[in-house]
């Protein structure tokens, strides 16, 4: 089992060091910066929430650009789909039909597709769930 450590930062995660003007301070040695983003198939309830996430999507590419020859690494993780174990698939199971519901994602499928993603560093992002 592979950890990351990292601090959660107005909705970034990140290993970095921050400054007392909340800037990034990079580290060499390759501290992660992840934030966890939502899938990638249109959901008319949730355009707000995907007007936001694409807008943070879009800094956080900036960031990987800008942080490429520091050592940092910034990086995204998609999850499209609901996590098996969580609060929001006990609701849906309540609420819904489960033979109706897509199969929840296994959490250490998870886990591992974000510490591939971090461990290569070979690319932005990684959508798990499609």
């Amino acid at each position: 089992m592979h950890q990351v450590d990292a601090v959660r930062c107005g909705g970034v995660q990140s290993g970095a060091r921050f400054g007392s003007a909340g800037h990034a301070r990079p580290q060499r040695g390759g501290d992660p910066v992840r934030v966890d983003g939502r899938g990638q198939q249109p959901v008319p309830q949730l355009s707000n929430i995907a007007v936001a996430a694409a807008a943070t999507r879009a800094c956080l590419h900036d960031l990987n650009v800008s942080l490429a020859d520091t050592g940092t690494y910034a990086g995204l993780d998609q999850v499209a789909g609901v996590v098996g174990g969580s609060e929001s698939a006990e609701y849906l199971a309540q609420q819904w039909d489960p033979a109706m519901l897509p199969e929840p994602l296994d959490p250490a499928d998870l886990a591992e597709a974000a510490w591939t993603l971090y461990a290569k560093r070979d690319r932005f992002e990684t959508t798990i769930g499609l």
